[in-house]
C-alpha cells in the first residue's frame, strides 16, 4: 500500500508556507516559504504610489502567486534530488546531510 500524504498551505501576512507530511508517522517530507514581493502593504500602494490612510494594511493578490526564478532552476532541481534521495536516510547512521547542503548552498552563491 502506498503512503498517504497531506499538505498544510497558509497564506500569512508576510509569506506564503506549505508542508507536505506523511499520513503516518506525521514525518515532515517538504516545505517550503515564499515571501511576497509586497509584503504588508501599509504605507503606499506599490504600482501607483497612492497614499494609504493611517491603519490601512493590504495584500497584493499577485503576491500570492510563486514563480521560481528560472536562473535558479539547477540549484531547485539539485535541491530536490538530494531531498528525494535523503529524506528517508536523514538521522540514520553516518550521512553528509548537512555537508551536501552547504556545498550546494556555496555553489550556488558562486563560491
Amino acid at each position: 500500500m502506498s503512503p498517504k500524504y497531506t499538505l498544510g498551505v497558509d497564506f500569512g501576512a508576510l509569506s506564503g508556507r506549505a508542508v507536505l507530511v506523511r499520513v503516518s508517522g506525521g514525518a515532515e517530507i517538504a516545505s517550503a516559504v515564499s515571501a511576497y514581493a509586497n509584503g504588508v502593504i501599509d504605507e503606499r500602494l506599490p504600482e501607483s504610489g497612492v497614499r494609504l490612510e493611517p491603519d490601512w494594511a493590504l495584500q497584493d493578490p499577485k503576491d500570492e502567486v510563486f514563480m521560481p526564478n528560472p536562473v535558479h532552476r539547477p540549484i531547485y532541481d539539485q535541491l530536490y534530488s538530494e531531498y528525494v534521495r535523503l529524506h528517508d536516510y536523514f538521522g540514520r547512521d553516518t550521512n553528509s546531510t548537512i555537508k551536501i547542503l552547504k556545498r550546494i548552498k556555496l555553489a550556488s552563491q558562486g563560491r
